[in-house]
């Protein structure tokens, strides 16, 4: 980490401070992150949700064992992949939305 690096070449105090602040941007950004994936799944302050928050948070855990550049190796191209399904998706709704209005224009008219 560039900045922990900084910190620790100005001062071991400052690195240590620099250590604890990283630790709670992480931390406050994995709770964050896990909490909104969960509410897709259940209502908060319900036991399902609960349970779901504490299953997604041990496979969150167990993931990021298998090391960050691993991680991104498989995460990113998945979805990129998603991603490139959506948009041909969304384009074939447009396009096929696009040409009903035409096509029930004709029906009435005949």
């Amino acid at each position: 980490m560039p900045t922990l690096g900084l910190a620790s070449n100005i001062s071991p105090v400052l690195a240590i401070i620099m250590s604890a602040t990283l630790i709670c941007m992480i931390y406050s950004t994995a709770v964050g992150m896990f909490f909104a994936f969960s509410t897709r799944f259940a209502t908060p302050e319900t036991n399902r949700f609960k349970a779901l928050s504490a299953f997604f948070a041990i496979v969150g855990l167990g993931l990021s064992q298998l090391g960050f550049s691993t991680l991104i190796g498989t995460v990113y191209p998945m979805l990129g992949i998603i991603g490139l399904i959506m948009i041909v998706a969304i384009i074939w709704v447009w396009v096929r939305n696009r040409t009903q209005p035409i096509q029930a224009q004709a029906q009435t008219s005949s």
